[in-house]
């Protein structure tokens, strides 16, 4: 499997069913867009790591951008409710990050002389009042949208179960039409063809003989 072929059945049953790209001279399809989106916050928690403030500000910016375009665009283009689910999880999750890398970067670095390593050792989500607690704004914001992302995706989830257990959901609805098959290999579709051949052979009428009298 190669991502590039885009030639390949799997590649054509996702963009079949996913909305048009932003920038389409940029980004021949959606999966594309995607891995852009996936390179900026790739590149967002790089900075993070690195301790670059200015970097992580850039990368940050570029990915929460890029999550509130896709959100946008899923919201407008019918049948991609689920992805338009997990991509506000996404949003949510980025700005959990950016709450805590922030709180970081610019509170808790610069002032990591006046904070003892047994602050950080004991520091819980909600954390007891303490003369440190000011240092660690950042991270308790951010335990509060980690919090909202994860009751975003049970209260999906348990919908999910709920309607597939109760009823099914049609295929319209989660942005499958008609013409989605499952991919198959050449090999099965010759295996099937083959199938189908012999079950014909078999129910076909035997010949009838005809006898000679000499």
């Amino acid at each position: 499997f190669c991502f590039n072929d885009r030639d390949s059945v799997f590649i054509k049953n996702i963009n079949q069913r996913a909305p048009p790209p932003r920038f389409q001279f940029w980004f021949r399809d959606w999966l594309e867009y995607e891995a852009f989106h996936v390179l900026s916050w790739s590149f967002k928690d790089t900075m993070w790591v690195y301790g670059s403030a200015a970097g992580y500000a850039i990368g940050f910016m570029i990915t929460l951008t890029l999550t509130t375009d896709i959100i946008w665009i899923l919201w407008r283009h019918s049948g991609q409710w689920v992805e338009l689910f997990h991509y506000f999880t996404l949003f949510l999750w980025i700005f959990a990050n950016g709450t805590w890398a922030i709180g970081e970067l610019l509170i808790e670095n610069p002032n990591d002389d006046e904070i003892p390593q047994s602050a950080y050792e004991n520091y819980t989500f909600i954390p007891p009042e303490s003369e440190y607690m000011n240092f660690f704004w950042g991270r308790n914001v951010a335990g509060y949208f980690f919090m909202f992302a994860a009751m975003n995706l049970i209260a999906f989830y348990t919908y999910w179960i709920c309607c597939a257990t109760i009823h099914p959901i049609p295929l319209e609805e989660l942005g499958f039409d008609d013409s989605f098959a499952p991919i198959r290999t050449q090999a099965q579709v010759r295996n099937e063809n083959e199938s189908i051949q012999i079950q014909d052979y078999k129910h076909q009428p035997a010949p009838e003989l005809e006898l000679t009298i000499i």
